[in-house]
């Protein structure tokens, strides 16, 4: 944003106290006549590179998704246990499943999903409006903050380390001299060197280009751990030949919060999908799932009621059902329900700091009041 500022003078002066001189006063309206023109070109330009659809500058995105009838997700499409597209182009995955969710609440139909891929780090498609909302591994940081809005993390990852079951990792020390794979010029790498430099054990790293190069050098035994996002770890575990061979470690190297993230600037979406975050987040802590979710409704509890839109106008505040979280949870579940099906089960990945805040976890919804 180009801020102008005018200075004012301190000392009043009488109109007469100034002798105008009238040869100089073109070359003063070139000049300035030049200087508006620049900054003109200036805005133009900011305002022409990322250019909204109509509907979407004048609306905004939950009255444009509304008047279209469906939510476009921007999704990786290539990550199990994330958002994977299956030969028949079917997305599974906890990304998937929370653009589901979104679709849930405004239309009470999981199905009005339109999945868009999107390659990692490029917000281009989110800020010209061509994805209502990005869905992908993309962590969050304060540098990726300053142009896009983060709306609330729904996993939190981690750089991990994978290790054979018989290789003693019950200290640190033991890592001394052990090669690590990583991926070459990547942060993972930075992490890698900088942890054990401040332990102040030396190791192998051994730098490569791409997961797949990593994998597959620790597959046959050129090095004798693996590090990565613990997601990823878990999910490339299942490909090896004995995966109940390698380990996890509990170790981890630094936190990854996974989060959606929508355009800057849009407070009505940025809530509505906020809140159906947080709702499955609280239907977990009420006990409140797929299975039991429609037999709820009368409920005594006044929490339940209020969750489920039976007390108070809780949804049409933000422009939504009331019952917006009853739909969500019917058709996609409770965060426990969503983790196990995508995460938990298929790459037995414990939830750890993805348990709820009752349990020692990071996963906590506001209050629903």
């Amino acid at each position: 944003m180009i801020h102008i500022r005018f200075a004012r003078e301190t000392t009043p002066r009488s109109v007469n106290s100034r002798v105008i001189d009238f040869k100089e006063a073109p070359l003063r309206r070139s000049r300035l006549f030049l200087t508006l023109s620049l900054l003109a070109l200036i805005l133009c330009a900011a305002c022409s590179a990322l250019t909204l659809p109509p509907s979407l500058a004048s609306n905004g995105t939950l009255a444009t998704v509304l008047s279209r009838g469906r939510v476009i997700c921007g999704v990786d499409g290539q990550r199990p246990g994330f958002s994977f597209q299956s030969p028949d182009g079917q997305y599974s995955g906890l990304d998937a499943d929370y653009c589901r969710a979104i679709a849930s609440a405004l239309f009470d139909d999981p199905s009005q999903v339109e999945f868009k891929r999107v390659a990692q780090g490029v917000f281009t498609d989110l800020l010209k409006g061509k994805v209502d909302i990005l869905l992908r591994d993309t962590p969050w940081t304060i540098e990726r903050d300053a142009a896009i809005d983060f709306v609330s993390p729904v996993f939190y990852d981690g750089q991990g380390l994978l290790a054979p079951v018989n290789l003693d990792t019950t200290s640190l020390k033991n890592f001394k001299d052990k090669t690590i794979c990583v991926r070459a010029n990547t942060p993972a790498e930075a992490t890698l060197k900088a942890f054990f430099k401040k332990a102040q054990i030396p190791i192998n790293a051994v730098a490569l280009d791409g997961e797949n190069e990593l994998f597959i050098n620790f597959a046959n035994g050129n090095c004798e751990i693996a590090t990565a996002n613990r997601s990823e770890l878990a999910i490339r575990r299942q490909t090896l030949t004995n995966p109940e061979q390698y380990q996890l470690l509990k170790l981890t190297l630094s936190q990854e919060p996974i989060a959606p993230i929508v355009r800057s600037n849009e407070s009505q979406w940025f809530d509505v999908v906020k809140w159906i975050i947080f709702g499955t987040f609280r239907a977990e802590e009420l006990g409140v799932s797929k299975q039991n979710v429609m037999a709820l409704s009368p409920h005594p509890d006044p929490q339940i009621r209020r969750f489920l839109g039976v007390e108070g106008v809780y949804g049409a505040t933000l422009g939504l059902p009331n019952d917006f979280m009853k739909r969500v949870v019917h058709h996609v579940g409770n965060y426990a329900e969503i983790y196990q099906r995508n995460i938990g089960n298929p790459f037995q990945l414990p939830r750890g700091v993805n348990e709820l805040w009752l349990n020692g976890g990071l996963i906590c919804p506001m209050p629903f009041r």
